[in-house]
């Protein structure tokens, strides 16, 4: 499961912008990530109790939830790529064997 640290929270109108910065893991790869989750202002005010204290717990699981998107949305990406490049990559193969070791000048 991947891991983001919150690094910034910004005010942005009446937007509040959460930053956030990690690692995921593909394939035995591990990849650096960052994405901000962006809420209304009044949405953002709905983790803090009458009294201005904050409900940490709500909005880590909040954030737990919009993680695991960016992690399906990252997984399907990288799918998707591999998914192009094994379709082309017999093409690919063929190409490399006509051309290895081609010189080309500009003469």
């Amino acid at each position: 499961m991947p891991k983001y640290k919150v690094v910034d929270i910004r005010l942005d109108g009446d937007q509040v912008g959460i930053i956030l910065e990690g690692k995921w893991k593909w394939k035995d790869q591990e990849m650096d990530d960052g994405f901000a989750v962006w809420l209304p202002l009044d949405e953002f005010k709905g983790f803090f109790d009458e009294e201005g204290n904050l409900d940490r717990d709500a909005l880590l699981e909040f954030l737990k939830e919009r993680v695991k998107e960016r992690f399906a949305f990252l997984k399907q990406v990288h799918e998707e790529r591999e998914s192009r490049e094994s379709a082309h990559k017999g093409l690919i193969e063929k190409v490399k064997e006509k051309l290895k070791d081609t010189e080309v000048s500009s003469s």
